[in-house]
């Protein structure tokens, strides 16, 4: 078993911020056969009403695959919502359970024209590495994303 799934590693339910909240939803399995880590899910709600605005993913693990194209954090926030850096105080929210994690950098990955997401990046002080494309066998590439830009976010 990973040391994921050691309670003291846990979130807890819910992450509290002052404009979003994160609730636990799942955590995912490693499966090696993929090249998955385990991941946490979260919803993300506004903390005023509680109204989900979105959700975000923090991977635990370091592969290649990861630091090349999937990124350790996965956000997406609804449309309604955007333009409110919601996925950027989120991923706020993931530090201090990446740092338990013994994760002193998370990788964050973007299509090169979602430039409302590089600006989430470079707003949490994120460092532009490269774009690389997306080898064709990748299960990203297979979901029609060919290119990625590589954020690196020391913690």
């Amino acid at each position: 078993m990973t040391a994921l799934f050691d309670a003291a590693l846990r979130p807890g339910e819910v992450v509290n911020g002052v404009d979003v909240s994160l609730l636990l939803t799942s955590i995912s399995p490693e499966d090696p056969e993929r090249d998955w880590v385990p991941c946490y899910h979260f919803v993300i709600t506004r903390s005023r009403d509680l109204v989900e605005v979105g959700r975000i993913s923090l991977r635990i693990g370091d592969t290649e695959s990861i630091r090349l194209f999937a990124g350790h954090v996965g956000y997406s926030i609804n449309e309604v919502h955007r333009g409110h850096r919601y996925s950027g105080q989120a991923a706020r929210l993931l530090r201090p359970l990446a740092l338990r994690h013994h994760l002193s950098e998370l990788w964050i990955t973007t299509n090169p024209e979602n430039e409302p997401s590089r600006r989430i990046c470079e707003w949490l002080g994120a460092t532009y590495i490269e774009t690389v494309d997306v080898p064709p066998t990748h299960e990203i590439a297979k979901l029609g994303e060919h290119r990625k830009c590589r954020y690196r976010w020391v913690l």
